[in-house]
């Protein structure tokens, strides 16, 4: 070996030496830092230090995560941000698999909750959920408000055996009001996909009457509600949740129950309290009386809210739609067919688009 190659072979042995280890990555709270390292998953918050610092992030908080040397968990993390959720649940499960404790295995879970949710396993779903959050140790913010969402059709095993796992694990988390509030959440819109009636209103009834925040003054104008969000998808969603129930077969009992605890509704869910309050108000106009007008015109202002103070909401479309049809039906035509046109408008690839073009049509034949 000539005296080149040795100095070259030795200035290779050192460069290899001095090679940092391939790093994790990880974007959390909207900064992306591409050379970290992931130290701990536990209680619904990542830790990691990045730069020298130490940092620490919610779930909620964390976008795509790689961590070096898992290909199956980095696999699953692609799929799950092309929303490919029949391809991420596999890929988390082997990565499950291959760490079967320590944060790693808690983490990879964390990541699986919201895959097996857009896959629709919810069976799954819910045991990764109720692993969550007695992992934390109960009802944290972070976790409760990865409950799962999408159940499966009606008939399906999936969801007999969700039902049988919320409801066994019900009795043991009654004394944490938002833990069992969230699980009854979930049960009530099992029941409903199921068709089991009675057990919904039965549901819907205990949730309606949970005794949390409602706006302090419908009739006001939202802008001067507090700020913030629902605190981890806990009793404030599961009473709403009643209330939309009872909406649709007791008008009265769901108006009296948003109007007894009229405290305080933060900006994040009034647009759908004043959305079901409008909605009670205008079924029960409907059914006539001295003051279904009256009960018509309020139904129209908290409609009208809505769309005012949160036009970028979800329930912003369905809002302006019915104020049409509040209108329409004080006999107000010219108003209505302007709010079914602003549907159009302004929120033409929402559901109510097309209903409220067909409205609008139908006004003009009217004329």
């Amino acid at each position: 070996m000539t005296l080149m190659t040795l100095r070259i072979s030795g200035i290779l042995a050192v460069a290899l030496l001095a090679a940092p280890a391939l790093a994790d990555q990880i974007t959390a709270k909207g900064m992306k830092h591409s050379a970290a390292e992931i130290t701990n998953a536990e209680n619904g918050t990542v830790s990691f230090t990045s730069n020298g610092r130490q940092w620490t992030a919610k779930l909620d908080e964390l976008g795509r995560i790689v961590l070096d040397g898992q290909e199956d968990f980095n696999a699953a993390e692609d799929h799950l941000a092309a929303k490919r959720y029949d391809k991420a649940v596999p890929s988390y499960d082997r990565a499950a698999r291959a760490n079967p404790s320590g944060w790693r295995n808690r983490l990879i879970r964390y990541r699986r909750l919201p895959a097996l949710d857009a896959a629709q396993l919810i069976d799954r779903a819910v045991e990764e959920w109720l692993w969550a959050v007695d992992d934390c140790g109960g009802a944290k913010a972070t976790v409760l408000a990865l409950r799962p969402e999408r159940v499966a059709a009606k008939g399906s095993p999936a969801n007999r055996r969700a039902l049988q796992a919320l409801t066994a694990k019900l009795g043991a988390a009654q004394k944490d009001k938002a833990y069992a509030t969230a699980i009854k959440a979930l049960l009530l819109k099992l029941h409903q996909a199921e068709g089991n009636t009675d057990e919904a209103t039965a549901l819907a009834n205990e949730l309606a009457g949970a005794g949390v925040s409602v706006p302090a003054n419908p009739d006001t104008p939202a802008a001067t509600t507090p700020s913030g969000g629902n605190a981890g998808g806990g009793s404030l969603a599961g009473q709403l949740r009643g209330v939309a129930v009872l909406v649709e077969t007791d008008p009265g009992k769901a108006l009296a129950s948003l109007d007894e605890n009229l405290t305080r509704y933060t900006a994040a869910d009034l647009p759908l309290a004043l959305l079901l309050r409008g909605k009670a108000l205008q079924a029960l106009g409907g059914q006539g009386g001295d003051d279904a007008r009256g009960q018509l015109l309020r139904a129209g202002v908290c409609y009208m809210q809505v769309w005012v103070h949160f036009d970028a909401s979800n329930e912003a479309p369905e809002a302006l739609y019915r104020a049409g049809t509040v209108n329409a039906a004080i006999g107000n035509g010219r108003a209505a067919w302007k709010a079914y046109q602003k549907v159009v408008e302004e929120y033409p690839d929402s559901e109510w688009s097309e209903q409220a073009q067909q409205a609008a049509a139908a006004l003009q034949g009217d004329e």
